[in-house]
């Protein structure tokens, strides 16, 4: 189940919330975008799943609110740094081994 703060947050980002996305598995990392600047000016980090391939960049809130609910040691500079897990919200029933890793 996504969370419902997340949720509402992307209800109000694209207007509807946001249905399941189909799991495969094994995606790979793109390494070329995963080094690209953010694209958004609020966007602070991206975010990747292994299993449904989601990238996407994160703001703040969005950030701060997975922190919050996945107990997460935030490093202070996220210079360099992306949100994995092995499975998200988007696709499952919860971010599974949701971490900060390196580019």
């Amino acid at each position: 189940m996504i969370h419902p703060k997340i949720n509402n947050i992307i209800a109000d980002l694209i207007g509807e919330p946001l249905q399941k996305i189909k799991a495969r598995g094994n995606y790979s990392l793109n390494n070329e975008l995963l080094q690209s600047p953010l694209t958004e000016t609020d966007s602070v980090i991206r975010f990747f799943c292994h299993a449904c391939g989601l990238c996407v960049e994160l703001n703040q809130e969005a950030l701060d609110e997975l922190v919050n609910i996945y107990k997460l040691n935030k490093p202070a500079d996220l210079t360099g740094l992306f949100l994995e897990a092995s499975s998200c919200e988007f696709c499952s029933q919860a971010y599974v081994n949701l971490k900060f890793s390196s580019l």
